[in-house]
């Protein structure tokens, strides 16, 4: 089942704690300004609603040496959260292989990494933020 939220509203009568941004319904052209936001952008939205100082957007130092940025770290719990786009993961071979080795990189330095495409912040926010959360529980 995918849950959308669209309102402030809704989120506060399921008991969420993310903020929703306020947008208008429809933007130029018609389509919606949500639209215009980056995948990065919205999910860092939820997720610095959600845990506030404890994450970080483009976390640098995961791994001593490497010049790495995580897309959004939640350092205390060694969390790190890729936004994988086909632009940059998926691509080209190159750009997936260089990704599996900083991916195995992250993992041997003792980070867990939940990645999410840009559609699946798109259309189920909520949802990725119910994975993170779990996440942390266990």
């Amino acid at each position: 089942m995918t849950l959308r939220i669209r309102t402030q509203a809704q989120a506060n009568a399921l008991g969420l704690k993310i903020k929703v941004p306020k947008v208008p319904t429809k933007g130029r052209g018609g389509r919606s300004p949500r639209a215009s936001l980056t995948p990065h952008q919205i999910l860092w939205a939820a997720v610095s609603a959600v845990y506030g100082e404890r994450a970080e957007l483009e976390y640098a130092g995961a791994v001593p040496g490497r010049k790495y940025r995580i897309d959004i770290a939640i350092p205390s719990a060694r969390l790190a959260l890729e936004i994988d786009g086909w632009e940059y993961h998926g691509k080209y071979k190159a750009d997936f292989t260089r990704d599996r080795a900083r991916q195995n990189l992250l993992t041997i330095h003792g980070w867990r990494i939940l990645r999410f495409t840009a559609g699946q912040i798109r259309k189920d926010t909520n949802g990725c933020i119910e994975s993170i959360k779990a996440a942390l529980a266990g």
